[in-house]
């Protein structure tokens, strides 16, 4: 089985460049933007079963490989 990373935002205006931030004690955190993904991971199209709307739904992921 293969993880993937799904990101999706919902906003009026556009906000600021997505970003991830990783967080470990003893370490500073450290934050990849979205675009930073993009350069160095390839996405990939995720199908899923979606309960609510009863129905697959597609999704356009980073391998969490990948991410991590």
């Amino acid at each position: 089985m293969r993880a993937f990373l799904l990101l999706a935002f919902f906003a009026a205006a556009p906000p600021a460049e997505p970003a991830l931030r990783f967080e470990r004690p003893g370490a500073a955190p450290r934050s990849v933007s979205a675009a930073e993904l993009r350069a160095a991971c390839k996405a990939e199209t995720v199908e899923v079963e979606d309960p609510y709307y009863e129905r697959r739904k597609r999704f356009l992921a980073w391998p969490l490989r990948c991410v991590l």
